[in-house]
């Protein structure tokens, strides 16, 4: 009987906190893949995580396992942590903010994932963006591991006309609950926007644009 009621309380628990974090499942490939990447390195985590129409940026946007085909691991290991999280109604698509830290000397950063779910459940990279602190990250405060309304009707993707020289995409979960866009402009800076759909209308909850790298 004991043991019935204890196990009756962690399933409880366990709903519960599914409940108030709706970004449990992407905080948790977020982790997964950091750990790989601490056991396997950078590189052989970022191969194996990442789907065939997986990019980055550089600053310029790159198709990471082209990209990363042959790219040896750094001598440094990186411990990330996945801070703000949002995920589409139906779980297909989901994003992390957060921050990153090199353990053998200190240098911090930040990142941002899009990640798509695959077939069997799991989520995989489809979009990453990172780089160095310090520098202001814009995002929306009290938004953490908020999931998209499932109500209403979400209109479909508009058309957009990028200004001339500038790399831009769009694209959406399969409800079309989560949207984002990624932009990289002539001098290199790297816009990405995430909105999610309230049941009316889309709210931002991520703009962020990360300078281009100062010449070296």
């Amino acid at each position: 009987m004991k043991r019935f009621v204890l196990l009756a309380l962690a399933l409880s628990s366990a709903v519960l906190a599914g409940k108030a974090d709706p970004g449990a499942a992407v905080v948790a490939a977020d982790a997964a893949y950091d750990r790989a990447a601490r056991q396997d390195g950078t590189w052989t985590a970022t191969r194996a995580w990442a789907v065939p129409q997986s990019e980055m940026f550089i600053p310029e946007r790159v198709r990471t396992l082209d990209y990363g085909a042959e790219a040896p691991n750094p001598p440094w290991t990186t411990k990330s942590r996945a801070e703000q999280a949002w995920i589409s109604c139906d779980g297909t698509i989901g994003v992390t903010l957060g921050r990153w830290t090199i353990r053998e000397d200190g240098d911090t950063g930040w990142y941002e994932i899009i990640w798509a779910k695959i077939r069997d459940g799991s989520y995989r990279i489809l979009l990453q963006n990172a780089g160095k602190l310090p520098r202001t990250l814009h995002s929306y405060p009290g938004r953490k591991g908020q999931r998209a309304t499932c109500g209403g009707k979400p209109p479909p993707l508009p058309i957009v006309a990028p200004d001339v020289g500038v790399d831009f995409k769009l694209g959406a979960s399969h409800d079309q609950t989560l949207i984002w866009s990624s932009a990289v402009s002539e001098k290199g800076d790297v816009r990405i926007v995430i909105s999610l759909w309230n049941g009316k209308t889309f709210d931002p909850v991520l703009e962020d644009v990360a300078p281009a790298p100062a010449p070296r």
